[in-house]
């Protein structure tokens, strides 16, 4: 009736290797273990246990392995299935596991039961490690505080967890996660994945976590959620709450893609969050509830959010929706953007948002009659800079510091002033191909080949195209290729500043260690003239700011004339080849004369802007 274990009740400085343990084991004073009861300072390794290990509702740390563990075991590629229970803190391994210790390169696929703190691997655990294991079983609380690795985490030394997933089904009433159901201690959690479906009859249900009140010394890395969600108050794709009031901690390279279903609050990532600082993370979630629902946080405040996205739907019966929050309140949101649908009272970025900063994100939300896209639904005191959204047809008003566009004007090739200012070098990229994000901006990443890129337009649209763009690394060759549209030519490849690069249809370069920036320059394909076996070629026509005239031989006199016959430019030369400034006359059409040997040619030009 005391402690018990399939084959030591109580260890110490032990070693167990190689044991198979199928008795059952029933200690209802706790610390029951299908291997061993109690372990300190000792090793258990390449083991096996397929029992039932407690009774329901009664005892203390039960585990499929160890029951209790105080300090400094090692618990290495052991397995357990069959059925773990206890009143408080069962693990289908360890029941709870503490001060240095280990559990590494280990599987369950056992029933774990408890009133509250049951976890597919551990039940509590503090100060402790678990690396490389996974959960493929079901872990059920009738209560609270359950998760597919860990019930519950405690103290204040830290605990990391890491390479972990979980498979298999978690349900209970509030605090329940994929992988850990409450982290009240200090702790570190980093490459972990849930795949199993996770249910809540109350709050707090998270794909990873299930609330977080805690602290991080590194944040939280490479969490990822594929399961299902279900509950009745907050919930949230990888957190169902995150409260924290100190310094921001980070969430990085978070995603979730599971369904989320609630009453209450909802969020692709986090359902409710406070003090995180949330970045390289995304959601292409289905969320649906009769609250607020956001499509990466249903709630957040005093926070930040970067290089986010969402792609997915969110829907509400009653309530606010956004793209990337529902409601925001002292927090900023930059460089992100948000696709995908929204009803409800929704905001392309945010629903309601109070004393937020907007900086560089883009909406495409469609959003179901009689709401419209936009970055913000309402709020007070925001700011919104250099900031877009998509529109159907120009209605309404246009907030501050954003500007809507029709879809095709968004993306790739997109106008000079759109995305003015955005990091194309560090955070975004151009989506040239229209492959990747639909012709829209993405996010740079570290698998990404190629760091500077070639940007090429042409001068008229209707008078050719060019190819070649793209990313490429220093040094790469590069290849542009323009091709003039019938009646029209090739005349050169110009830079930002205007200078002629090549005259070469198919020029090719070794990328050097900057972005470079080209237009294909078309022109009709008359201005080639020939007098006596002298050609004459001048360029571009129409001319904006610069015109160029080359000829086979010598020019020594070029006149420009207006339409009324009054010359206004008159270049003594001794060259073959002239350039004219034309950025201050004024638009018209003007008769150029240029004199080369003793002949005269006369030629029609158009100035346009």
């Amino acid at each position: 009736l005391g402690t018990g274990g399939g084959i030591i009740g109580n260890m110490a400085n032990g070693e167990i290797i190689n044991c198979n343990s199928t008795m059952d084991v029933n200690a209802t004073a706790g610390g029951g273990g299908g291997i061993a009861g109690i372990a300190n300072r000792s090793t258990v390794s390449n083991s096996t246990y397929s029992g039932t290990v407690g009774t329901e509702g009664s005892g203390f740390f039960n585990g499929g392995i160890v029951g209790f563990i105080g300090q400094d075991v090692d618990v290495i590629n052991v397995s357990s299935s069959g059925l773990v229970q206890s009143n408080q803190g069962a693990g289908g391994i360890v029941g709870s596991l503490s001060n240095g210790s280990i559990i590494q390169n280990s599987t369950s696929s056992a029933i774990v039961n408890a009133n509250t703190r049951a976890g597919g691997l551990v039940g509590t655990i503090q100060s402790s490690a678990i690396d490389s294991s996974f959960f493929s079983g079901i872990a059920e609380v009738t209560n609270s505080d359950a998760g597919g690795i860990v019930g519950y985490i405690a103290g204040n030394n830290l605990t990391s967890i890491t390479n972990v997933e979980n498979f298999g089904d978690v349900t209970g009433i509030d605090r329940i996660g994929g992988i850990v159901g409450w982290q009240f201690g200090l702790a570190d959690i980093s490459y972990a994945r849930n795949s199993g479906n996770i249910t809540g009859e109350g709050s707090l249900i998270g794909g990873i976590i299930g609330y977080f009140s805690g602290s991080s010394n590194n944040g939280f890395r490479k969490l990822v959620n594929e399961g299902d969600l279900q509950g009745s108050g907050v919930i949230g794709g990888i957190f169902g709450g995150f409260d924290n009031n100190i310094d921001l901690i980070l969430i990085d390279s978070v995603f979730s893609s599971g369904s989320v279903e609630t009453n209450s609050i909802a969020g692709g990532l986090i359902g409710n969050a406070t003090g995180v600082r949330l970045t390289n993370s995304s959601s292409t979630a289905s969320i649906s509830t009769e609250g607020i629902a956001g499509g990466l946080l249903g709630s957040v405040s005093n926070s930040e959010v970067e290089i986010c996205f969402f792609n997915g739907i969110v829907e509400s019966t009653s309530s606010f929706t956004g793209g990337i929050a529902a409601i925001s309140d002292e927090s900023n949101i930059s460089n992100s953007f948000a696709r995908g649908f929204a009803n409800g009272f929704s905001g392309g970025i945010v629903g309601e948002a109070n004393e937020t900063i907007i900086f560089q994100t883009y909406s495409t939300m469609e959003m179901e009659p009689p709401f419209e896209n936009n970055i913000i639904f309402q709020g007070n005191n925001n700011e919104i800079i250099n900031s877009y959204f998509s529109i159907i047809a120009i209605t309404g008003e246009n907030p501050g510091g954003s500007r809507y566009l029709f879809i095709e004007d968004m993306t790739y090739p997109y106008e000079n002033d759109v995305y003015t200012g955005w990091d194309f070098n560090n955070i975004w990229r151009h989506d040239f191909t229209g492959e990747i994000n639909d012709g829209l901006p993405y996010f740079r990443s570290a698998g990404d080949e190629g760091f500077f890129y070639v940007l090429i337009g042409v001068n008229r649209v209707a008078w050719g195209e060019a190819s070649g763009e793209g990313y490429f690394d220093e040094g790469g060759e590069v290849t542009l290729t323009a091709e003039a549209n019938e009646g029209y030519r090739f005349l050169y490849w110009e830079d930002t500043d205007g200078m002629i690069i090549s005259e070469d249809e198919n020029y090719q370069f070794s990328m050097p260690a900057e972005n470079v920036i080209l237009t294909a320059v078309f022109d009709e394909a008359t201005p080639i003239r020939e007098i006596e076996g002298m050609v004459f070629k001048i360029y571009p026509n129409p001319v904006t700011d610069q015109l160029y005239i080359h000829a086979d031989q010598t020019i020594q006199d070029v006149r420009l004339y207006n339409s009324t016959g009054q010359l206004i430019h008159h270049f003594s030369v001794n060259n073959n080849t002239v350039s004219i400034n034309t950025s201050e006359i004024p638009v018209g059409t003007y008769l150029l004369s240029i004199q080369s040997d003793d002949h005269w040619i006369n030629e029609s030009i158009q100035v346009i802007r």
